[in-house]
């Protein structure tokens, strides 16, 4: 049969794309020399990145209380990513895709390990309504969701940046914020949309 691989989120950033990779390399047929060189690149990449936007970072306050939502992979790849590299703090996270209850705990036994320095909370749920009752509840500070999720935003007046389907307001062909070069796309939207939100004067109490 065809090989495959298991993984429980979709890697975002250098370490869980590395450690995706290392995986890959017990099963394909790359030299060890390759994926350190890999290493190498990536890491120093992100590090010029992160210090390119080291002052924006700070004079902006980028560090948010944030709800993220979307299926279950996309949320488990940028939860620690973000939280980690980012310093943004996880307050909500919702799964919105069918899965069984075993597959729940165990998402919930992941995402525990992911972010074990924070109270967040997890919730499953399809039905809008109900993720607006979670996100209002919560009183976040930026939303990483879909455009369904744009009348919440709205009604909480806070910025939101949309990392999952369906996107309304603009047209995606290839852009991800999956793997080494997706973090640094998410990092410059990211940055992108808090920025221009202060200074569009959405909140002045946006700090």
């Amino acid at each position: 049969g065809t090989p495959y691989l298991v993984v429980d989120g979709l890697p975002a950033g250098v370490d869980d794309t590395l450690q995706l990779l290392r995986k890959l390399r017990i099963r394909l047929p790359f030299a060890d020399e390759e994926l350190a060189a890999v290493q190498r690149l990536e890491e120093q990449r992100w590090a010029y990145y992160v210090e390119q936007i080291a002052d924006v970072y700070y004079e902006h306050n980028l560090q948010k209380e944030v709800a993220l939502v979307g299926e279950t992979s996309l949320i488990l790849g940028l939860a620690g990513f973000l939280s980690a590299s980012f310093g943004l703090i996880p307050k909500v996270l919702v799964m919105t895709d069918p899965l069984p209850e075993s597959a729940k705990a165990a998402v919930t036994a992941k995402i525990e390990q992911l972010i074990a320095d924070y109270a967040t909370e997890v919730a499953f749920e399809e039905d809008q309504g109900r993720i607006n009752d979670i996100i209002r509840r919560n009183g976040v500070e930026l939303l990483l969701a879909s455009s369904l999720e744009q009348k919440i935003a709205a009604e909480l007046n806070i910025p939101l940046l949309p990392i999952a389907f369906p996107v309304t307001n603009a047209v995606i062909l290839q852009k991800s914020y999956i793997g080494f070069k997706g973090a640094i796309t998410l990092l410059e939207d990211l940055s992108s949309r808090i920025v221009a939100w202060r200074e569009e004067g959405k909140d002045a109490d946006y700090a």
